[in-house]
């Protein structure tokens, strides 16, 4: 699939830690799931594939009592995790889906989270991540995927211009499915996980507010202001304030 290129070297960088952070009890929600598809596993090798500034390794680390290595593409979203993330079991290096700088068979575990959109050629990145995941070992892909953004994020409701961006670039559950499976690994579950994205449709507004989501890199200034003020709009009318829920798919793979 041709995707559309997301500069993550741009201004996207600059406000992506804070904008993109999880509230504590959503990133309590990905800790015990994590700890749940990998809980018979201690002492793990992790890759962080597509981690760009690092909000999940130390999680990963901790939650799994793992070493971590966070492989990224984009220099600037590494820097802001080198300068942000200090663990002593966890390390950020560069490299791409489809060439990951790590040995053959290192990796007990692989975390791809909300990256795979960004992927040219998700068959040859599912082959490179067979080629350093150890047999048994677990891959969790945390993302969104064709067909059902609409209904597990807020934001489209108000910017239909990213929705059609979006979906067009997304793979579908079956693409990634038989991407990873002809790489060796069988699907063990497939999963929904919703989450907390704001206390209110006002809090929810001032995070889209500062555009650190790859969505909005991709469509025009004069489609993000609209969609902006629609939400907002929305938002003085919300009585009382409502908290903002969103869902993620989780596809958990085994290499056989």
């Amino acid at each position: 699939m041709n995707r559309p290129v997301v500069n993550f070297d741009g201004p996207l960088h600059q406000n992506y830690r804070a904008a993109r952070e999880l509230r504590q009890s959503s990133m309590l929600i990905w800790r015990t799931k994590i700890r749940h598809y990998l809980a018979d596993r201690t002492g793990l090798n992790v890759l962080d594939l597509g981690s760009g500034t690092g909000r999940f390794s130390v999680t990963l680390a901790e939650a799994l009592d793992a070493d971590v290595v966070g492989v990224e593409p984009a220099d600037a979203m590494r820097s802001v995790a080198l300068r942000e993330v200090q663990h002593p079991r966890v390390r950020f290096l560069a490299g791409t889906a489809d060439q990951i700088p790590l040995d053959s068979a290192s990796c007990d575990a692989a975390w791809l989270s909300q990256m795979l959109h960004h992927v040219p050629d998700i068959p040859a990145a599912a082959a490179e991540v067979q080629r350093v995941m150890r047999s048994g070992g677990r891959v969790l892909i945390r993302n969104g995927f064709q067909g059902r953004l609409k209904d597990h994020c807020r934001y489209y409701q108000f910017f239909p211009t990213g929705l059609a961006v979006d979906d067009s670039r997304h793979p579908t559950i079956e693409q990634t499915t038989r991407a990873f499976e002809a790489c060796g690994f069988r699907l063990v579950a497939n999963d929904v996980i919703e989450q907390l994205e704001a206390p209110s449709l006002s809090a929810y507004a001032d995070r889209i507010r500062q555009r650190a989501f790859s969505t909005f890199e991709l469509i025009t200034d004069s489609e993000f202001a609209a969609g902006l003020a629609d939400l907002q709009a929305a938002a003085d009318r919300e009585q009382p304030p409502q908290p903002v829920m969103g869902k993620l798919d989780l596809l958990v793979f085994e290499r056989t």
